[in-house]
């Protein structure tokens, strides 16, 4: 993960728990040992995606300014937005603000949160299941360039559904 402080690298485990619109991680961190970061998008269509657990507080605590704080919640409300799309039909609404991009090597979801930031999700190495995922924040720079403001890219290794 890169975000304000610098990188984190850790193992983990997921779960996504659709029926109270949570998806969890559990981040097994060297030296600190388990946190736990908790999406709730239960309240996405106003706009809202809460975060709890230790983790969610590193990150909150770690942020430098008022901005960076503000590009924690633009992530996180990404990230909801993003399962509210995959798992509902009725998600029209988020449907029509992404582009998705598919080859045999991988598939990109992107959206435009605002002027100035792009979220992009990019699965790749499919083998059953992408083995890769990165979720990323982007700036807009000069010349239809970006740079990754907040970055967590995850390594999967055993996928049940």
């Amino acid at each position: 993960m890169v975000h304000a402080k610098g990188r984190h690298f850790f193992t983990y485990e997921s779960l996504w728990a659709k029926e109270k619109d949570t998806w969890s991680l559990a981040l097994n961190l060297p030296i600190v040992g388990q946190e736990v970061i908790h999406f709730s998008y239960k309240n996405v269509l106003e706009g809202r995606v809460e975060t709890s657990g230790t983790f969610a507080n590193r990150i909150s605590n770690e942020a430098k300014n008022p901005a960076q704080s503000g590009l924690n919640e633009l992530f996180a409300k990404s990230i909801g937005e993003l399962l509210f799309m995959l798992e509902r039909e009725d998600s029209l609404a988020f449907g029509k603000k992404w582009t998705f991009s598919l080859n045999p090597e991988s598939l990109i979801m992107e959206s435009d949160m605002s002027r100035q930031y792009l979220f992009r999700v990019k699965s790749f190495e499919w083998d059953d299941f992408y083995q890769r995922v990165t979720f990323s924040l982007r700036k807009r720079l000069a010349d239809k360039k970006f740079g990754d403001v907040f970055r967590l890219e995850l390594f999967v290794s055993e996928c049940t559904l």
